[in-house]
């Protein structure tokens, strides 16, 4: 295969993407073999650690599980171990080669299955979880299974815990009270382990089809050289009988060194991506395992404590808070993984609705306030567009993702300072854009690692050397975004100074949409003041901003943040006048809200009140069964006006 060729191929048109094998069976052939001389000594070791280790925990067995004893003592010296020891010994022969992964896969699924064993019959003692936790490790990351074969074993223990739960419950009344939680950790850990040895697997392959190419390149090369060689032998015989011919060969020599030269170059740029791969996925594993690793230990040590029972109650709440910390912790790194895997695969979907971005931005900059100001930092929302210039067509949760991951980058790297983010309507362009930022005093980024702050392992490196929280992977998954958008996203930065984000996106409006509110019959403003009314809204700000305007209208106030919430409270005081019934809210929307209400008091006011414009979501209002529809964000007079309408003094 010629170099020119080579050099179009594509890793991914050369391995399958779910089995990673390589179409090529030769090349495959190839693989396995230098997978198999590179990992035989690690096998080696590691059978005789995980051996080791499944016999040294059969002492716990004793002082944890005594009435079990005998049992586990079978599992862990009669059965495991002598496979273990059996499979140390035949890595010795030549057979093993054949069945080393088979072999590994069934030392895994085994040993695997004593632990769920011991954990389905003694269901209360924590360490069998956190030796299936051991168990899962060593058979993703220690005995160097291939990604399909681990997989694959770790799916059957997975099956075989449920399925044993499943018959203990039945057949012995066994009760297993967080087989729920346990499953979520236990499929978690799989789930990650998988992606991570997905991708560990594929850059092996990657480097190994790339010294592939390498070592077809030193053969060009050295068959360049012979044949310069001889050229050079048969023009020095001919030197004096054709002059003419040996200047017309000479030049032909020289460009023949030209490409050497270039063919040289370009395999020593080959040669330190290669490396330079291979260091940054050192440095995103790293990362990747501390961001596991950490939560991991937040949740299992609390859930210990939680086991004394002499704690108090505040004790118990402050551990439960660290137990969700840490999940949620856990479950941001696995969306990130989830958020790249997408994006390699080219499975994102893009949602363009309408978008306000005024609203968008007020509840970013609530919810991030108050971590804000947690760290001594000040956060200061900079808006630069009208009311009806910040409706854009756009998907909601891309931008909000965006806007999220800087914030927090923002948040994470300063230590003083204000933090300001906001965006502004550019018109210089032949077609609009929309201009958001994020800027910061703080740590900065140095010259030489802005180049590629964008790029996933880069970042990964960035974040595992300064040991902050977070998997590494916000930026480019921001800029992937962005892009996806149609956008472009860049960044001014100065280490020790601090940093200014950039992202710009087309900015798309549609004027059809936005309908005319119907002007009101007159009405007298001044409103009873002896209502009762409920203001169910999810957002703080709204609900305030409610409560202070009705202030002289009300005889009293509910407030619901729910839908559900809002259902409870009209069941309990049947006596309410009025509802400011907010569309969008968590549990069960509005609308859905709205409904139920109705089959139980149909003759209650109730004004539905949103941020969507669209001409569809006003009529989804009055389908629903709500009186009247106010558009965010909400004047006091037209408030007070629609409320005369029905409620006059």
């Amino acid at each position: 295969m010629s170099y020119s060729e080579t050099k179009k191929d594509n890793i991914r048109l050369v391995l399958h993407r779910i089995s990673l094998r390589f179409l090529d069976k030769n090349i495959e052939e190839k693989f396995r073999e230098s997978y198999f001389k590179k990992s035989l000594f690690n096998v080696r070791v590691s059978i005789s650690i995980v051996g080791i280790l499944y016999v040294l925990f059969g002492f716990l067995d004793y002082s944890t599980s005594f009435q079990f004893y005998k049992a586990f003592l079978i599992i862990r010296f009669f059965i495991v171990f002598p496979l273990l020891l059996g499979t140390f010994l035949l890595s010795f022969t030549k057979l093993f080669i054949k069945i080393w992964q088979r072999l590994l896969s069934i030392c895994f699924v085994v040993g695997g299955l004593g632990i769920v064993y011991m954990l389905l019959i003694n269901p209360l003692n924590i360490v069998y979880y956190g030796g299936l936790f051991l168990i899962f490790t060593a058979g993703y990351f220690f005995i160097k299974l291939r990604f399909f074969k681990a997989v694959i074993s770790g799916i059957t223990i997975l099956m075989f815990y449920n399925t044993g739960a499943f018959v203990f419950g039945h057949l012995y009344g066994t009760e297993y009270p967080n087989l729920v939680s346990t499953n979520a950790f236990f499929l978690s850990a799989n789930i990650i382990s998988m992606i991570a040895l997905y991708h560990i697997e594929s850059l092996e392959r990657f480097d190994f089809y790339q010294k592939l190419l390498l070592a077809n390149k030193q053969d060009e090369i050295v068959a360049i050289n012979q044949g310069l060689e001889a050229q050079v032998i048969e023009r020095t015989k001919l030197l004096h009988e054709r002059t003419k011919l040996l200047h017309e060969r000479n030049k032909a020599l020289t460009k023949e060194v030209d490409r050497r030269n270039e063919i040289e170059k370009n395999l020593i740029i080959a040669k330190e991506k290669a490396e330079e791969s291979d260091r940054l996925k050192t440095a995103f594993l790293h990362n990747i395992s501390h961001e596991i690793r950490t939560p991991m230990s937040g949740i299992f040590g609390f859930t210990e404590l939680l086991l004394d029972s002499n704690l108090s109650g505040e004790e118990q709440e402050e551990y439960i808070e660290y137990i969700r910390r840490s999940g949620e912790r856990m479950l941001n790194t696995v969306n990130d993984l989830v958020d790249i895997s997408r994006i390699e695969s080219n499975l994102v979907d893009i949602h363009l609705g309408d978008v306000n971005i005024h609203e968008l931005s007020q509840n970013l900059y609530l919810s991030f306030r108050a971590k804000a100001e947690r760290k001594g930092l000040k956060l200061s929302l900079n808006k630069q567009l009208t009311e009806y210039e910040a409706i854009i067509k756009s998907d909601k949760e891309k931008i909000t993702s965006i806007l999220s991951k800087l914030l927090d980058n923002a948040i994470k790297f300063s230590s003083e300072g204000v933090i300001e983010f906001g965006y502004t309507l550019i018109e210089d362009y032949e077609s609009p854009e929309l201009h958001f930022f994020v800027k910061d005093l703080g740590m900065g980024i140095s010259s030489d690692q802005i180049v590629n702050i964008f790029d996933r392992f880069v970042q990964a490196e960035i974040a595992d050397r300064y040991a902050y929280e977070g998997s590494g992977l916000g930026l480019s998954i921001s800029k992937s975004y962005v892009e996806i958008l149609g956008g472009r996203m860049w960044v001014e930065s100065k280490l020790g100074v601090g940093s200014q984000f950039y992202f710009a996106i087309p900015y798309v409006v549609d004027n059809t949409f936005i309908e005319e509110t119907p002007t009101i019959p007159t009405v007298n403003e001044k409103v009873t003041g002896n209502l009762k009314i409920l203001i169910a809204e999810d957002e703080e700000a709204a609900d305030r901003y409610f409560s202070i305007a009705l202030r002289s209208v009300n005889n009293k106030l509910f407030h619901a943040k729910t839908g559900i919430e809002a259902i409870k409270i009209c069941r309990e005081n049947s006596d309410i006048n009025l509802i400011l019934m907010d569309i969008n809210m968590p549990e069960m929307d509005g609308f859905t809200a709205t409904r139920e209400i109705r089959k139980f008091n149909k003759d209650i006011i109730i004004i539905a009140q949103t941020a969507y414009v669209l001409k569809s979501d006003r009529e989804k209002a009055f389908d629903a069964g709500c009186n009247d529809y106010l558009t965010k964000p909400v004047k006091k007079k037209d408030l007070f006006k629609i409320i005369g309408s029905y409620f006059p003094e």
